[in-house]
């Protein structure tokens, strides 16, 4: 019962030291042997690491057929809230705040938010060097670009399965509305142009089937 700390070594090196208070240090790395489990409070499933009750890590074993085990980690100065957890179950993964990432931009647009598919399918989310958006599959070029000043550039055919206002809220029984309102001289509703080479063609073609009693 001297007030002393215990040290223990090897080789005339110290390598653990248990203090006056209670604490061990130890001089290189813990290890636990394959099958071991470390356990605390009183179970051999439930892992924290911080300070004294208020615990940053948690890795919860949960109950027998795995639900409620996961990896948190949690925001000791707020409560303990929930920053980041990981669903050991479910394999979801759970974030309280804002996720940040670093892209290279359009010279590598493969570095930005990688959308997997089981059939192969990738899909990349990344900005480019204007400040634009742009949507990729396979890395290639850009399928679909969201511009910084608002305007969206689809590089396929479009397909519009419901109704379609533009300049003007659209109306359900009505397919496509356009309207146009401004003060200039010589503004269209619609300006088109076809040019056919050694062909027949047409610049603008509308066809009506209706059926009725």
């Amino acid at each position: 019962r001297v007030n002393q700390p215990l040290a223990l070594g090897v080789n005339n090196s110290q390598k653990v030291t248990i203090g006056t208070d209670g604490n061990t240090t130890f001089a290189g790395n813990v290890r636990i042997s394959n099958g071991q489990k470390y356990g605390l409070n009183g179970t051999d499933e439930d892992w924290y690491i911080g300070k004294h009750t208020s615990h940053h890590i948690d890795i919860n074993g949960g109950g027998s057929s795995g639900s409620g085990r996961s990896f948190r980690i949690l925001n000791h100065n707020n409560s303990n809230a929930e920053m980041f957890k990981v669903d050991f179950h479910t394999g979801d993964a759970t974030f309280a705040g804002k996720i940040s990432m670093n892209a290279t931009h359009a010279s590598t647009r493969s570095s930005g938010l990688h959308l997997e598919s089981t059939a192969g399918h990738n899909w990349y989310l990344h900005p480019d060097s204007n400040g634009n958006i742009a949507l990729n599959y396979n890395a290639g070029s850009n399928e679909t670009l969201f511009d910084a000043n608002g305007d969206v550039t689809f590089s396929g055919n479009q397909k519009i399965t419901k109704h379609l206002g533009i300049g003007v809220d659209y109306h359900n029984d009505t397919t496509l509305q356009i309207e146009n309102s401004d003060s200039s001289d010589n503004s269209y509703i619609i300006d088109a142009k076809h040019t056919a080479t050694n062909a027949n063609g047409f610049g603008v073609r509308f066809s009506t089937v209706a059926t009725g009693a």
